[in-house]
């Protein structure tokens, strides 16, 4: 048993899930609910991220949009954007996914 966990059993290498909130009786707007607050920690860490590379760049010299269109101008699309555009979208809308698993109404 941990603290965290008492009913896990420290020989049953097997990790217990954390457990869902649940915010209403409704399932879909419990998932709604996580998908929201995905999104709001997204936000701020994209912001807090923006500000910090922003102040860096103008260090430079360079504007911001300087450098964003030579990024883009030279590598318009790649792999790996699309690979974290696809683990944003299972993050941030994974409760859906979680709740059809459960046998939840999508």
């Amino acid at each position: 048993m941990t603290a965290a966990h008492p009913e896990q059993d420290l020989a049953d290498p097997t990790p217990v899930p954390p457990e869902v909130p649940v915010f209403s009786k409704d399932p879909v707007l419990d998932a709604v609910a996580h998908v929201t607050f995905e999104l709001a920690a997204e936000l701020w860490s994209v912001k807090t991220r923006m500000h910090l590379l922003e102040q860096v760049i103008e260090k430079d010299g360079r504007t911001v949009a300087e450098v964003l269109e030579e990024e883009y101008a030279a590598n318009p699309r790649s792999i790996r954007r699309d690979e974290e555009r696809d683990a944003f979208v299972r993050r941030v809308f994974g409760e859906f996914v979680r709740m059809a698993d459960r046998g939840g109404v999508v």
